[in-house]
């Protein structure tokens, strides 16, 4: 009888501290009152990153700002650079259905270029199709990053504005012309 006592205590013993160690788990970090720590963003790449500072240079010039990392919109585009990392960030145009500022790392530069070069060619063919008929694009490699950015003015309530941002994000870079 005193061997089954003992079993019983050893197993409420180990329940017990299965319990405590699970409850411990899930304990928030810090005392009463203190938050848990936020779970930090992805990390832009460093290609990414020295494009995106390039561009909000250029665009704060011109009084835009370029907007943090946003996701929700996925630009139409060719299937191998659809596989390729990139961050989107959005210029602080009116129309909350323009201003996107998409940045590809490619890894190398001419990767940047040929990249470019076949999404221009997506551009002039039936890619068009998924922007609207007047929008106007620009392809801007600097380094091993490829910069995407179009706009409207059909879709624009502020035309002006909208297009003094595309030629400011225009003049990052190397352009690679995109043709049609």
């Amino acid at each position: 009888m005193a061997a089954g006592v003992i079993r019983r205590a050893s197993l409420l013993s180990a329940l017990l501290a299965l319990a405590l160690f699970a409850a411990g788990c899930f304990a928030p970090i810090g005392g009463p009152g203190s938050a848990a720590p936020a779970t930090p963003q992805s990390a832009l790449s460093p290609a990414i990153d020295a494009a995106r500072a390039a561009v909000a240079a250029q665009l704060q010039s011109g009084g835009f700002t370029l907007e943090a990392p946003v996701s929700g919109y996925e630009p139409g585009a060719p299937g191998d650079l659809q596989a390729t990392p990139k961050a989107v960030f959005r210029v602080n145009v009116i129309d909350p259905g323009q201003g996107w500022v998409v940045i590809y790392d490619a890894g190398a530069n001419d990767a940047a270029i040929d990249k470019g070069e076949a999404f221009a060619a997506y551009l002039t063919s039936f890619g068009h199709s998924n922007y609207p008929a007047d929008a106007q694009y620009t392809l801007n490699v600097l380094d091993s990053a490829l910069i995407f950015h179009w706009w409207s003015a059909q879709r624009s309530s502020d035309a002006e504005r909208a297009r003094a941002a595309f030629e400011l994000v225009s003049a990052v870079g190397h352009r690679i012309d995109v043709v049609g």
